[in-house]
Parts: C-alpha cells; structure tokens; sequence
C-alpha cells in the first residue's frame, strides 16, 4: 500500500514539474519575442534611415560619434516599442482572463437575458494548455494559474522596458520631445496593423463567450436531441457570419492602414503625397 502511494505521489510530483516546466517555457518563448528587433526597426531599412538622419540632423553630432549615435537611437526606439507593444497583448490577455473567470459582466453596461458568470477559457488558452496531462477538476486552477503568471511577465516587462527608455533618453545628450514625436508616430504606424488583428481577436472570444454561454443556457432548458442539433447549427452559422463580418472589417482597416502609411512614406522620404 505505501509502495503505491509513493508511485502515486512520484507521478503527481512528475505531473507538476512538468506542467511548470512548459508553462515557464512558453512564458520564456514570449519574452525573446518581445525582445526581437521588428523589420522597421532594423538599421538597413530604408524607412527608419530616413527617421534616424531626420532626428540627428537636428542635433549636433560629431562624424566619429555619428554611427554610435544611431546605434543609441535605435535602441531607444526599441524600448518605445516595446513599451507600445505589450499594453496591446496585455489588453489581449485580460480579454482571455475575463472569459475564464466570468468576468466580461464587470465592465459591461449591457443587460443580457442569460447569466454573464459563466467560466469559459478561449479556445486559444486550452489548445496552449491541451498537452499538459491533468485531471478535470484541476484544470481550472491550471487555466488561472498560467494565464495569471503570463500577464504578470507583461507587466514585468513593460516596467523594465519604461525604467530603461527613461535611463537612455537622459542619458542621450541632444534628446528632445521632438524625437519622441517622430519616433513615436512611425512607431505607431507599424504597430496600427498588429493592434487593428489584436482587437479583431479580442471581438472574436467576446462573441465566442456569448455564443458559449447561450448554448449552456439553452442546455439547461432540457432540449432533445433534434432541437441541440438545430440550435447548434444555428449558432455555428451565426459564429461563421460574424466571424466573416469582423475578417471584412478587419481587411478593410489594413487597406486604409498601408494607404496611409505608403502616403506618410513619400512625405518622411521629402516627396509631396498625391
């Protein structure tokens, strides 16, 4: 007897390592992301060339310090991105954190005829969390543990970020508010395409959550099985047409997005937009 329980506690053991173990590694694969340097940002590019000769040609810079300087610069540029980027996946992963915890009714002013308390985890956090072995009634701690954990790095690492730009721009002789503008405006330009496919995503697990939870509503009323099947089909079809209406919306944006933004090229590039 005590043999088994000592296999019994080993596989527990073995089970929670491993599930923190691919848990830290996700959370890890998620910070050498954000710590990637985007296309844009990248010294050759043609674009951010324009940015950087545009803002040292404003400040007073020697030609043996002049690469260095660009270095410095891009590097502030980093960390503004950064600090730009992850507020836009921490509005993603509350938005999975309020469906998992049934939390959606907190902010909204909206009155629905069926309960807003329901805990409903996105397909996205159970497809990420589906190759972890663990009983059913220990999922949900699961689901709240690494998504709590997830957005406590973003957090982390939004600070980091803010406290480092602070250091450099001080540091940064010549650095005005001027710069921050420019940086800051081509900056937002790039980022207008992923924020415009977070917040399509964001309406997605909104309208998944309700459909989800109607269907537990519904199921409560004790249909049959001809009318499960009726009404499944009907709120796939309604997921489907919604899902096709916020991909058009979404597509549309993108078209305006890079119009814009090849018109706002040709002024950083000193050419007059048509």
């Amino acid at each position: 007897m005590n043999q088994e329980q000592n296999n019994h506690d080993d596989c527990i053991d073995n089970n929670s390592t491993s599930k923190k173990m691919y848990q830290h590694l996700l959370i890890k694969n998620f910070r050498t992301e954000i710590m990637k340097t985007p296309y844009y940002l990248l010294l050759n590019d043609k674009p951010f060339q324009i940015i950087l000769d545009q803002t040292l040609s404003s400040i007073s810079t020697k030609t043996l310090n002049y690469h260095h300087r660009r270095y410095q610069l891009q590097q502030i540029a980093l960390l503004m991105h950064r600090i730009k980027l992850i507020p836009i996946y921490l509005r993603l992963w509350k938005t999975y954190w309020k469906s998992g915890m049934g939390q959606f009714n907190l902010d909204s002013k909206e009155h629905y005829s069926y309960p807003m308390n329901y805990k409903i985890w996105p397909k996205k956090i159970q497809s990420i969390l589906s190759f972890i072995q663990i009983k059913e009634e220990n999922k949900q701690q699961m689901h709240i543990d690494f998504v709590y954990d997830y957005i406590d790095e973003l957090k982390q690492q939004l600070t980091t970020s803010q406290i480092e730009h602070e250091k450099m721009t001080k540091n940064f002789h010549g650095y005005t508010f001027s710069i921050e503008e420019l940086l800051e405006d081509y900056l937002e330009k790039n980022l207008s395409s992923l924020r415009m496919h977070i917040e399509h995503k964001i309406k997605l697990i909104h309208y998944d959550y309700h459909i989800q939870v109607i269907k537990l509503t519904y199921e409560q009323e004790h249909p049959n099985e001809y009318q499960k099947k009726i009404f499944k089909q009907l709120c796939q079809h309604k997921y489907e047409q919604e899902k096709i209406e916020q991909e058009s919306r979404f597509l549309q944006q993108q078209m305006n997005y890079y119009c814009s933004f090849d018109k706002s090229l040709k002024n950083y590039d000193g050419q007059p937009s048509s």
